[in-house]
């Protein structure tokens, strides 16, 4: 780099050549994505093997959440591909979270015309699923949404602190941030339940139609989702929600021996739901 640099001080017409040539060495060995160039990232390639097998597993891809598939897989892939570009700064991986959190935006209940049982009979923002429902009932679960749009919020705000929101994706994130906002008014503050000035969860409307309270990891991790809000947002109300439901859990911690565990599901009497949390949950 010395020869280099001493070659473009005195302009002699080699390090012209030398530039050039160094130029489309670094082009050639740094393939551009969507987003411009990238820090190729050593392990790329070992990801985009095993990220075939998933699609290949995936039929090329869920098609919508009816059995619960971008919940409980392509939730968990959006959330791997953010870690790996945390981990290397690799935008190729911003560019498969993109590929993926977009056909999930274009197949929510708005876009297939799903009318939700237990929510009115109306067509709410979010992704239904018929799985977990005793009569197989389309129903959009606090939880299952909170899931697919906690990593996709998250990048956001990653991108975001790093500036590195490029033009060819800030449709795709405005759209996301109103999908965002209009979620969480119509389904997360419609099933709060407000315990005290401290302290609350979400009761999502299915759980309340077979008698029983929300489990903590599904009201957990809207509140995790709602933090993300906030730092997007600045808006306080997310924090208070996500504050709420920390202090709720919080007071229903058991001491046990040397250490704390809390029940499956809250309740405020005995019951046959108390059994420990598992630790996948957790």
């Amino acid at each position: 780099m010395r020869i280099f640099y001493y070659f473009i001080e005195r302009r002699i017409l080699l390090s012209q050549i030398i530039f050039v040539l160094f130029l489309i060495l670094s082009l050639h060995s740094c393939k551009k994505s969507s987003s411009g160039f990238i820090n190729p990232d050593i392990h790329f390639q070992a990801f985009e093997n095993k990220w075939k097998l998933y699609n290949k597993s995936t039929n090329g891809g869920w098609k919508n959440n009816f059995n619960g598939r971008y919940s409980w897989d392509d939730a968990y892939a959006l959330e791997g591909l953010l870690m790996h570009y945390q981990r290397s700064s690799d935008k190729r991986y911003v560019d498969t979270f993109i590929k993926v959190a977009s056909r999930i935006l274009e197949t929510s209940d708005d876009d297939l015309k799903i009318n939700d049982k237990y929510r009115g009979n109306k067509i709410v923002k979010g992704w239904s699923s018929k799985r977990y429902t005793v009569d197989s009932s389309y129903h959009v679960f606090g939880i299952t949404n909170a899931m697919i749009l906690y990593p996709v919020v998250k990048l956001f705000n990653i991108l975001q602190d790093k500036n590195e929101i490029i033009q060819e994706n800030i449709s795709f994130f405005n759209k996301f941030k109103l999908f965002f906002i209009d979620e969480f008014n119509n389904i997360q503050v419609n099933d709060w339940v407000n315990l005290s000035s401290e302290s609350g969860y979400f009761q999502d409307p299915y759980y309340s139609g077979l008698g029983i309270i929300t489990p903590v990891n599904q009201y957990s991790r809207i509140g995790s989702y709602a933090i993300e809000l906030y730092k997007l947002t600045g808006d306080l109300k997310y924090l208070v929600y996500a504050k709420k439901v920390a202090r709720h859990l919080k007071n229903n911690l058991i001491q046990f021996s040397s250490y704390y565990y809390w029940n499956y599901i809250i309740t405020s009497q005995p019951s046959p739901s108390d059994k420990p949390e598992d630790l996948g949950h957790s």
